[in-house]
């Protein structure tokens, strides 16, 4: 090293730390963290402010209407029209629950968008056996990738307390994929610090390269899941284990794959330039055709699984039926 302070620190071999820092300028860095935390006081402003007009004015009615004064729509203080400004239908989810489904559906916006191009990376990984294309992929999102995953930490936290009971639906019948899709990003995550120690860069390469790709399918899939129905009785998952694996959420989880893989070379596009550049350009155009075609097929699919979808989401019982008629 001698006495040169700038030059990057290197142990047996490691990659240099120099790869885990980004060129960002003082007014990127500010930017960021004020952003960051606008959004987070916007989320808590909305709960204290729910909570206490809870405290306040007491918990709404389940319902309306019913003869029982008990379920009766308890009035705010100093409206008259308090009942009516406290009373909820079943069907009419309350503002609090609406906000709370907003920040997830958010939340699931910013993670496809952001961790999508992380694995579609690590998808686009293996179609090339060239290292420096590998190397230069493995360094465009060295400095996000993890950063980028918080966003699941937000969805899963997030429908676990506002949604308890799609919560207890949802994890029983997704939880084969729940666990492919933790493995998986486990798998990438040790994989980004390994690949550069000892002789097992292969080994770390493919887990790499299946944990991208197998995240992505399990997303997809669960998605497609949902779409088709999820057999609910009496407010709990009756359906087997592998039912996520029908049609129509194969497709789905496919389409989302090739879906990442065209934002991974997007990004790559965007970031990188030279010979990786070059190399992802062609397979952006390739790729988001593949994805309508997928994409046709999945509303084929759909097509097929409507009946099904329609007579569980409207035609049950409340507490039975389909998932999303629950949720």
């Amino acid at each position: 090293m001698g006495n040169d302070r700038n030059a990057p620190i290197e142990t047996s071999g490691c990659s240099p730390t120099c790869r885990a820092s980004a060129a960002k300028v003082p007014g990127d860095v500010v930017f960021s963290l004020l952003a960051y935390i606008a959004v987070y006081a916007v989320i808590y402003s909305f709960g204290l402010y729910y909570i206490y007009r809870l405290l306040r004015d007491g918990p709404a009615a389940a319902s309306e209407g019913s003869g029982d004064s008990t379920l009766a729509p308890r009035a705010r203080r100093g409206n008259a029209g308090g009942a009516r400004w406290c009373g909820m239908t079943a069907m009419e989810p309350s503002a609090l629950a609406l906000f709370w489904a907003a920040v997830i559906a958010g939340a699931i916006v910013l993670y496809v968008i952001l961790d999508g191009f992380d694995l579609g990376v690590g998808i686009g990984f293996g179609t090339t056996r060239d290292a420096a294309l590998r190397k230069g992929m493995m360094d465009a999102i060295y400095p996000f990738w993890d950063g980028n995953e918080t966003w699941l930490v937000v969805i899963g936290a997030s429908l676990f307390a506002a949604f308890p009971v799609v919560y207890a639906v949802f994890l029983p019948a997704f939880y084969i994929p729940v666990l492919l899709l933790l493995f998986g990003l486990i798998f990438r995550g040790v994989a980004f610090e390994f690949r550069y120690r000892g002789s097992t860069r292969g080994l770390w390469d493919w887990g790499f390269l299946l944990g991208s790709t197998i995240a992505a399918f399990v997303q997809g899939a669960a998605v497609g899941a949902m779409v088709r129905g999820i057999s609910v009785v009496d407010g709990q998952y009756a359906g087997g284990r592998f039912e996520w694996l029908a049609s129509l959420p194969v497709v789905t989880g496919i389409g989302l794959v090739l879906g990442y893989a065209l934002l991974g070379a997007s990004w790559l596009v965007l970031k990188s330039e030279g010979a990786l550049r070059e190399w992802a350009w062609p397979r952006v155009p390739r790729l988001a055709a593949a994805v309508l075609v997928v994409l046709a097929l999945a509303a084929m699919a759909s097509l097929v699984e409507r009946d099904r979808a329609i007579d569980k989401a409207f035609s049950a019982a409340p507490g039975d039926g389909s998932f999303p008629r629950l949720a």
